[in-house]
Parts: C-alpha cells; structure tokens; sequence
C-alpha cells in the first residue's frame, strides 16, 4: 500500500492549484482531480472491496491519476474511532 501512497506524492513542487482527491468506500473508488474550483478530470469503479488498498490498487489500474497534492477520504468501514478517557499525568 506504501507504494500506492508514494504515487500519490508528487516529487516537485507544482505551481498549479488543482488538488487530487480519492475517495475510497467498501463499494467502490473515485479519484477526481478540481482545479479552480471545477472538476477537470475524474475516474470511478465499483466492486466490492474488503482493504482500502484493493479499492486503491483497482482504481489505479483503470486510469492513473496526476501527481498533485492529494486528499484521500475513507469510508466509515475502513477505521474504527474508539472515545477513550484521558490518562493521567503529572503536571
């Protein structure tokens, strides 16, 4: 998975402001790149994906995106968030 996260990060800097985002549901992948506000390219799959990194490595095998700066947004079924009480410390 380390992998597909290092294709992601683009190895300059770009003075471009279009942004990549990845969206990753247990149903399916999209990555869409917005630029100026307005989405200029995109690509979808659906399936049925039991690790992020399968949605991930599908949807990349169907269209590469660009190396721009990304956000990746994951379903609710891919992390657990656990509320848990502060422990104490000395002061």
């Amino acid at each position: 998975m380390v992998k597909w996260f290092n294709n992601l990060i683009p190895k300059k800097k770009t003075q471009s402001k279009a942004v990549l985002g990845v969206n990753i549901t247990p149903h399916g992948a999209a990555w869409c790149v917005l630029e100026s506000g307005a989405l200029t390219t995109q690509s979808t799959l659906e399936g049925n994906f039991k690790q992020p990194a399968d949605a991930l490595a599908a949807l990349f095998q169907q269209q590469t995106p660009p190396a721009l700066p990304c956000h990746i947004s994951l379903s609710h079924h891919f992390y657990q968030m656990l509320l848990v009480d502060s422990p104490n410390v000395p002061d």
